[in-house]
């Protein structure tokens, strides 16, 4: 059987996430790797034989790939996205998927165009207890949830400056905002508030140039009714209490990010299980099945409904930012 060539733009912490799964693909054979930082290039270069590139359209001219994955900081991706769609390349992309609404609604229809299939890593949506959570909430009413991503800073620059990474919001806290759209559809409005001064405070905590709130409370409104909080926060020495909290008519579900769900039922019963599967892992493999088969609907993140959850955060960032309610 013939292999599946893929290239790899960006490898970075995140790149080498994706190509440490991608290694464990026999159907896979990784053949061109690009970073603008050489070393970088290099290094995947010797752990996957592929040619390596500091530039990428030099990588697409050069190169008949089958995919590519695109692992580089949000306010890089102009135009890398269009420039693979244009030919006709399948496309993964890691989250944020971009900065500008107006730039992913112009890749979402290249995309469209082009017919090729798309993945956006949103790998918890691949998490095995994400299905456990569904199927509970099935025949159950939601009136409330809370949700929540409490932690510290990344010790990279461009995360710590909006212009680069959008907000803790738009480049982390999207993971949680997008399980909330998995769980209970589209939002109709949202209303935030946040602050900062915690980390300034704190000598040698963050540079000077660092521009973030350091948290935000963000209430969420969605078209069926449902009502829920986000908490966001980069300021903690120690990690919040992190995920969701589900609250309907006949029973909790209390999801521990990444780790596990406990179910509560009005008998008084508890179920706790117990994350069994490698959900990044799955969700690189779903989309490179996706590319093999032509079945895009494998796919639980493909590029069209991922916009929505960038239309979701970056109308949160928005509301914090002005202090007002931002309709969908």
């Amino acid at each position: 059987m013939s292999k599946l060539n893929v290239g790899l733009v960006g490898c970075g912490g995140i790149g080498n996430f994706h190509l440490d799964h991608l290694l464990k693909m026999d159907d896979v054979t990784v053949s061109a790797v690009c970073d603008v930082l050489p070393e970088r290039a290099s290094k995947a270069k010797a752990r996957t034989g592929a040619a390596a590139y500091s530039d990428f359209k030099e990588m697409l001219e050069s190169e008949k790939l089958d995919a590519a994955f695109v692992c580089v900081p949000p306010h890089v991706h102009p135009d890398i996205e269009l420039d693979i769609v244009a030919k006709k390349i399948n496309l993964f992309i890691q989250k944020p998927m971009a900065l500008s609404v107006d730039y992913a609604e112009r890749v979402c229809a290249a995309i469209k165009s082009a017919g090729v299939i798309s993945a956006v890593g949103f790998q918890d949506r691949y998490l095995d207890v994400a299905d456990e959570i569904t199927a509970f909430l099935k025949n159950r009413r939601t009136g409330l949830f809370r949700g929540s991503w409490l932690g510290g800073v990344p010790g990279v620059a461009w995360w710590q400056k909006k212009a680069t990474c959008g907000g803790q919001i738009v480049e982390q806290n999207i993971h949680i905002y997008d399980m909330a759209r998995m769980f209970f559809g589209e939002a109709s409005h949202v209303f935030g508030v946040g602050g900062a001064g915690i980390l300034k405070e704190r000598a040698g905590a963050v540079p000077d140039y660092f521009d973030l709130e350091e948290f935000t409370s963000v209430n969420v409104e969605f078209k069926n009714g449902v009502v829920g909080n986000i908490l966001t926060g980069c300021y903690l020495t120690v990690n919040g209490k992190n995920g969701l909290d589900i609250f309907t008519d006949d029973g909790c579900a209390y999801y521990a990010l990444r780790s596990s769900v406990e179910f509560a039922e009005k008998n008084g019963k508890t179920v706790k299980i117990d994350v069994r599967n490698d959900n990044g892992y799955d969700c690189d493999r779903t989309f490179i099945e996706a590319v093999i088969s032509g079945d895009a609907s494998l796919i639980r993140s493909p590029y069209e409904d991922s916009l929505k959850s960038l239309k979701l955060v970056i109308a949160a960032q928005e509301s914090v930012e002005t202090g007002r309610a931002v309709e969908l």
